[in-house]
């Protein structure tokens, strides 16, 4: 990951992004992603 300053929205939809690749990459299913973002 570059080294670039994110909005914080953006900063929470790469982390969710990242952890749902990791997810599949490791063939877990019924998984959750929880947020108080109202936005991601």
């Amino acid at each position: 990951m570059s080294m670039h300053k994110l909005a914080i929205v953006e900063g929470e939809a790469m982390a969710i992004l990242q952890a749902m690749h990791e997810a599949f990459s490791r063939r877990w299913t019924n998984i959750v992603f929880e947020s108080d973002s109202k936005v991601v």
